[in-house]
């Protein structure tokens, strides 16, 4: 009788026997050397935190004209010691001198 392929749809020459495992393709138990091995990859991280990630992150978008300028962007300046902080609303104002206020009895 014919046959239809030269290694009878296996890789074993001159084995005698493979131990069976799982086939990725149909999940049958059948020989190492018949079943078809895929190398499935899959993310570590879901795909619906991967939106929220997008989602929660902010970008400045920058005009196309803009996106050519290769000047870094400009630094915030620190603030000087001297100068005092602006009040905030609903706190006592500061005594002057800048001492601290002494410690009430």
């Amino acid at each position: 009788m014919t046959f239809k392929r030269r290694n009878g749809g296996r890789n074993k020459h001159n084995r005698g026997h493979v131990k069976p495992i799982r086939c990725s393709n149909c999940g049958k138990c059948c020989p190492k050397d018949k079943a078809i091995k895929r190398f499935i990859v899959r993310n570590i991280v879901e795909q619906a935190a991967i939106r929220d990630v997008q989602e929660a992150s902010v970008y400045e978008v920058r005009s196309r004209t803009n996106r050519r300028v290769r000047t870094p962007p400009p630094r915030f300046a620190r603030r000087k010691e001297d100068t005092p902080k602006p009040a905030q609303p609903g706190q006592a104002p500061r005594p002057a001198g800048g001492a601290p206020a002494a410690p009430r009895a």
